[in-house]
């Protein structure tokens, strides 16, 4: 009965194994925004970028999602997502991630974003996020951090890069 119970672990195992191997991993990177001003309340946070881990599987068709965990006050379509590889932009073979279709605020403080493989002759390539704003209505001056949540479905984000300091100090 033990030896029946451990090969069905051993077969999971795999199985969980084959399955992570078959999606890239994602480095996650921020630039925060050192400042910002709380007049108008709606407030411009940093640019996240995202790389492809080299030698990593290809990308696989799936979602990124950006939660500021604060409302977002800019439609999707003002959200400027850049693609590039190897320091240019833009990067031929990749996706336009930029297109409206690749991209959309889902309950008002998430960004989700549709990522997907690139073509010959890019294998591996990375997007900058920019050009988002959030409500800070409530928030006095001083020290106050906003912290970007970041999840995948489809493919990973690489370990301890799950959250990205957008923005420092309002």
């Amino acid at each position: 009965m033990k030896i029946k119970t451990l090969l069905i672990a051993v077969v999971l195992v795999l199985g969980l194994a084959a399955t992570a191997s078959a999606s890239t991993q994602w480095t996650v990177g921020a630039s925060p925004e050192p400042v910002r001003v709380a007049t108008g309340y709606t407030e411009k946070v940093g640019v996240i970028s995202f790389n492809t881990v080299e030698n990593a599987n290809y990308t696989v068709t799936g979602t990124i999602t950006i939660d500021y965990g604060k409302t977002i006050t800019v439609p999707a379509t003002s959200v400027n997502i850049t693609t590039f590889c190897g320091g240019t932009s833009p990067c031929p073979g990749a996706p336009n991630l930029n297109d409206p279709a690749n991209k959309v605020i889902e309950d008002g403080t998430k960004l989700v974003i549709r990522v997907f493989p690139a073509s010959s002759p890019v294998l591996d390539y990375g997007f900058t996020v920019d050009g988002v704003r959030i409500d800070v209505t409530g928030y006095g001056t001083g020290e106050f951090i906003v912290n970007a949540i970041v999840t995948a479905a489809g493919n990973q984000i690489t370990n301890g890069q799950a959250t990205a300091l957008v923005l420092q100090r309002i």
